[in-house]
Order: structure tokens, then sequence, then C-alpha cells
């Protein structure tokens, strides 16, 4: 767990690097074997995919019905996580083997990266800035669906979608979440979504945590990560529930049918 890095925040970067470097080259050679075992004839939902269904509902490399004609972009992408992942491990020995363990002893800009567990105000800045490249991910992908598009079911082709921020749709949502059946609002979602990430993390770094946070949170490395499982526990729970609900955001083409509820007493 975290402990093992206590007071060794330059081994903990460097594990983040290989964490990272690992996801990537997942990422990139399972792209690469789906694509060479991907079958036109047969609808994406019934091959067993993972990755591909999800570049093509960004629409990348789909045509018109949700089938893979242009291969280019997924390879393009499949090479730039292949490139990544060297060079995150590249990384990685190179924090490992001449990199000093402890940052708190460097000279220079290096020692602003130091934190300990038990400090809530630092803890705060780094939360802060994960926080901020989340809203970066969320304008990335606005721009993304303005510029190149994204697939629309109910056309079955790839379209340019424009926000138009509709904070009353998008409030209405809170509770109805998997009937979301236009694209448009799913944009507006993440351009809220964007500000209140980018706002939360300027927040997290120039604020330090109150005195009641300090006291119901408990600081430590291995609190630290129960927490972060938590969380990616709900959002994990609650991407399935929508990716086995939701059509619009999940097509049918690539995800297959919706999940039908059935309850029954024997």
């Amino acid at each position: 767990g975290n402990s093992l890095v206590t007071n060794e925040a330059e081994t903990f970067i460097s594990a983040h690097g290989a964490h990272a470097g690992l996801i990537m080259f997942w990422a990139g050679s399972f792209t690469i074997y789906e694509l060479s075992r991907y079958n036109a004839a047969q609808p994406m939902g019934e091959q067993g995919l993972i990755l591909l269904p999800n570049l093509a509902r960004l629409g990348l490399g789909v045509g018109d019905g949700g089938v893979i004609t242009q291969p280019e972009p997924i390879i393009a992408i499949a090479a730039f996580h292949l490139v990544s992942a060297a060079v995150l491990a590249a990384g990685r020995m190179w924090h490992l083997f001449r990199a000093p363990t402890d940052l708190s002893t460097t000279q220079g800009g290096a020692k602003r990266f130091n934190f300990s567990w038990d400090d809530p105000a630092k803890l705060g800045v780094i939360l802060g800035h994960h926080l901020i490249f989340l809203g970066l991910g969320a304008i990335a992908f606005v721009e993304f669906a303005q510029g190149w598009g994204i697939y629309d079911p109910a056309l079955q082709a790839v379209r340019a979608v424009q926000p138009h921020v509709d904070l009353a749709t998008i409030w209405a949502y809170q509770t109805s979440f998997l009937s979301i059946s236009s694209l448009e609002d799913v944009i507006d979602g993440h351009v809220v979504i964007a500000f209140m990430l980018t706002f939360g993390g300027v927040w997290h770094i120039l604020v330090p945590p109150f005195a009641f946070a300090r006291r119901l949170l408990v600081f430590s490395g291995e609190s630290i990560l129960s927490y972060s499982i938590g969380a990616v526990a709900l959002m994990g729970f609650v991407a399935s529930i929508w990716c086995a609900s939701n059509t619009t955001v999940y097509p049918v083409e690539f995800f297959g049918p919706a999940l039908t509820m059935k309850f029954s007493l024997a």
C-alpha cells in the first residue's frame, strides 16, 4: 500500500509512472489485437470487443452504420499509446536508479514535489492539480466533439455536436441521467463538469482543508488509498449501469442491446 513509500515521494511518483506505462501498453497492444480480429460483417457489439467500441463512439475510424472503414486513426492512437508506454517506462527506470528517493533533501524545483501523507495542505494541492487535469480532459472532449464530431446512434453517423449549455436541463438529469437521449445534453454536461473541476482544482490549490475536514478525515497513506479505491468503485458501478442502460452514449451497434431489468418471485 501507500505506507510502503512513506517519506519516499520520489518512489511514489515513479510508481505512478510505471502504472501509467502499463496501462498505456495494454491500451495500445490490445487495440491492435482487437483491430486484427475485427469482422466488419458482424455487429461490433457481438464480437466481445473492449476498446474498439469506445474509439468508434468517439467517431474514430467509423463510417455510416457504425462500421469501421478507416482503421488508420485507430492504428495511430494505438501507436501513440505504445510509444508513450516506452517513454513512461524509461522515466520510471530513471527515477528508480538515478533520482533521490527523498525529495525533501533535494535542491531546486524537484523539492516542490515532496509531500507527506499527514500534511492536509500539501495533499489538497495534489488533489487540486488532479482536478484541473480532469477539467482539461473534459474541455478537450468538448472541443473534439465540436471539431471532429462523435458518433450519433440516431443518425448512425459521425456528426459535430455544438453545446448550448442549458443549466436547467442539466440539473434535471441529476435523478434521471440514464435517460439522456441527446448528444448536445451530453456535451453540455461536460462543459459544466469542466468548469466545476477547474474551479475545484484552483480552490484546493489555494485553500487548505477546513478544520472540520481535518477532524473528519484521516490523513495517512492507507486512508488516502482507501478513499481512492472507494471512489473508483463508485464510478465503476455508475459506469456499468450507464453502459448497460443508455444507448445514446453507448450505441447498440458497438455495445450490444441495452440491459433489460427483470424481477420475479420464485
